[in-house]
């Protein structure tokens, strides 16, 4: 996921660095995902 979550920080302007999405839940509308930064 971290080029997807690189993306995603791009497209918002979030800044360098490495960026990961994980997993969190399930909601009503597919998955839910965390998008953090470095060490999380």
């Amino acid at each position: 996921m971290r080029s997807r979550a690189g993306f995603v920080a791009d497209v918002y302007s979030l800044g360098g660095g490495a960026w990961d999405m994980v997993p969190v839940a399930r909601g009503a509308l597919g998955q839910i995902w965390r998008l953090s930064a470095g060490g999380g």
